[in-house]
């Protein structure tokens, strides 16, 4: 009598994935909290500055002179 050809196995194993889940729900766990965690800063506002801008003239004589 002959022995029948192996066939290949075509369950998958879910045991891996089962002990990668709690390591992934912990990893997420510490991060969440830095993640939200928000830091007081005091930013300006702008309303302080009253100066006129200065404006800068360039001219060019016939000679090719800057002033």
């Amino acid at each position: 009598m002959r022995c029948a050809e192996p066939r290949p196995f075509s369950a998958n194993n879910v045991t891996p994935f089962i002990d990668v889940l709690p390591v992934l729900l912990i990893i997420f766990i510490i991060t969440l909290p830095a993640t939200t965690h928000e830091v007081a800063v005091d930013l300006p506002t702008g309303a302080g500055i009253d100066a006129e801008p200065i404006v800068h003239k360039l001219a060019i004589d016939r000679s090719g002179a800057l002033s």
